[in-house]
Order: structure tokens, then C-alpha cells, then sequence
């Protein structure tokens, strides 16, 4: 498929969802973002026009780009290479959602944690939390973690935030013998904003984790 064609399939998602063909938010993405999954989906792998679409540097087009990239072909290299100004959090986290899937150097990619750099630092965190969610914290020194968050979260861009914010969620709903530390940690650092708390992620991580708790219970 040319990248033409996934243009005007794009359009025409857009059009069917009330959405501009130009200046797309990322509000806008998100509601289309199901959609640009099943395309990605229709395409298949395919690295090659993957990192195509990613070098158009149109949001909606890289992210579908890292949908088609093959995982397992990502080098640290390029990884560096496409978060370096990036500011896209769909395709951030879906670069990392991939390489968790397949790539041999997943284990050490949550290395870019403490990078200065925003998107990198989202991605490690993502990495992170991927290791929560599947219970494969061996390799990750979660009490560093915890206090690397209490002293740097507010004070990190919000592409950041919200990967690091997610870790302290998930650590707190997912591994036990952590639940209340996470807890403790995310009251001493507050919430992110006024929204309020919900089932779904929330910007205030003990809420999330208790709400989410409670719910696990019935």
C-alpha cells in the first residue's frame, strides 16, 4: 500500500468521525485511535513503509508507521533516533509497546528512564511498566525507582509525567508487596491536576490504585 492511499484512508476515518483533515490534536487521535489500529492491522508488518510513514513526521502517519515496524529489527540506534524531538505520546508509547513485544534488547531498554530528554524518558518508563504489568521486575530496582519518582515527577515535562505517573499506578495495582509503598509515594507527591480520579487511569495514583483494588475484589 502507497502512503497516498493510507492518506486518504486516514481522511476518510476522520470524515466519518467528524474530525478536520487538518490540525489534528492528540484529543482527536485518541478517538480515532481504534481505527487507525485496524489499518495498521489491514497493512501488516511492513518495515520498510513503516519507516516511511514515520519520516512523513505527521503524527497520525507515524504512528500507524510504528505500528507496521517489525519489533525485533529496532536498534537502540534508531529508538534514540526517533524520540529524540519527538513529541507524539501514541507513537512514543507504541514504539515501546512493540519492542516490549519482540525485541531482543527489551531488557535494557528501560535505561532511558533517566534520560533528560522528555520522549526518551517516557519510553523508559513505559518499558518499566510493561516489566510491572507482567510481573518481570527482577532486573528492576523498584525502591530507586520509587524515590528517583518522589524527587523528579513535578518536575519533568507531562509527556514524562504521565509514563511515570502510569508506573506508580501499575506498581501499586499489580505487585503486592508494593502496594502500599506506591500508595505512600504518590500521597507525598500529590496529584498531577484537579481531574478527578476514576476506574481508569487516573492523575492522582493513589486513587487509581485503590479504586482499582477495591474493583479486583468482585
Amino acid at each position: 500500500m502507497l502512503i497516498q492511499e493510507i492518506k486518504d484512508k486516514v481522511n476518510k476515518i476522520c470524515e466519518n468521525k467528524g474530525i478536520s483533515k487538518t490540525g489534528r490534536t492528540f484529543k482527536e487521535i485518541d478517538f480515532i485511535f481504534g481505527e487507525l489500529r485496524k489499518l495498521a492491522l489491514e497493512i501488516g508488518f511492513d518495515d520498510n513503509l513503516g519507516k516511511e510513514l514515520v519520516n512523513t513526521k505527521v503524527d497520525v502517519l507515524m504512528i500507524i508507521g510504528a505500528m507496521l515496524m517489525i519489533p525485533e529489527n529496532m536498534s537502540e540506534y534508531e529508538i534514540y533516533d526517533y524520540l529524540e524531538e519527538c513529541d507524539n505520546p501514541f507513537f512514543i508509547d507504541e514504539i515501546a509497546y512493540n519492542t516490549y513485544l519482540k525485541n531482543p534488547l527489551f531488557p535494557y531498554l528501560d535505561s532511558f528512564i533517566y534520560s533528560p530528554n522528555p520522549a526518551q524518558a517516557r519510553f523508559g518508563w513505559d518499558i518499566a511498566t510493561f516489566k510491572v504489568m507482567k510481573n518481570n521486575i527482577l532486573d528492576l530496582n523498584i525502591d530507586s525507582l520509587l524515590e528517583y519518582l518522589e524527587k523528579r515527577m513535578l518536575s519533568f515535562d507531562k509527556l514524562a509525567q504521565y509514563s511515570m505517573n502510569r508506573f506508580l499506578c501499575e506498581l501499586g495495582l499489580y505487585v503486592d508487596e508494593y502496594m502500599e509503598k506506591a500508595i505512600e509515594t504518590g500521597k507525598r507527591i500529590g496529584p498531577l491536576s484537579s481531574k478527578k480520579a476514576s476506574i481508569g487511569f487516573s492523575t492522582y495514583a493513589p486513587d487509581y490504585i485503590i479504586a482499582n483494588r477495591a474493583r479486583q475484589k468482585f
